[in-house]
């Protein structure tokens, strides 16, 4: 993941090192053009697992790190890739939220299935959106 959610990432890589002894890990890569390929095939090569976190959406690809990821790591030694996109709208991901995204790539790494790619959106984050979508609504019929 980039950008500043990388430290709330830390917090949650820390909980599984020293609770549940998890070899687990963050690549934070801090710039995006040009794409630094080589790189981070090199430093996910022996990963089992990669979980990408997009703070970010662009139409019809999913987040944008995680294409770059993909286009990176595509092959046939390439590990199981998760997508994640959260904090959006500058949205808060708690430690328990990215917990979570380990855990899944955990289960991938495992059983060699990718889930399909997860908005992490929360009930709370739901009903903001939903009040703001009426209020917006209601102020477009009125006009």
């Amino acid at each position: 993941m980039a950008g500043s959610f990388a430290t709330k990432a830390k917090e949650a890589i820390d909980v599984l090192r020293q609770e549940h002894g998890w070899r687990v890990g963050l690549l934070r890569p801090r710039i995006l053009r040009p794409f630094p390929h080589e790189e981070l095939r090199r430093a996910l090569s022996s990963c089992r697992a990669v979980a990408v976190l997009d703070q970010n959406i662009s139409l019809g690809k999913g987040g944008v790190l995680f294409s770059e990821v993909a286009s990176a790591l595509y092959g046939p030694n390439a590990p199981p890739l998760l997508s994640f996109v959260g904090g959006l709208g500058g949205r808060d991901l708690p430690v328990p939220e990215l917990v979570e995204v380990f855990r899944e790539a955990r289960r991938a790494a495992g059983s060699g299935r990718v889930p399909p790619a997860r908005l992490m959106f929360t009930e709370d984050d739901m009903r903001v959106t939903q009040r703001a979508l009426a209020i917006a609504g209601a102020t477009e019929s009125s006009t």
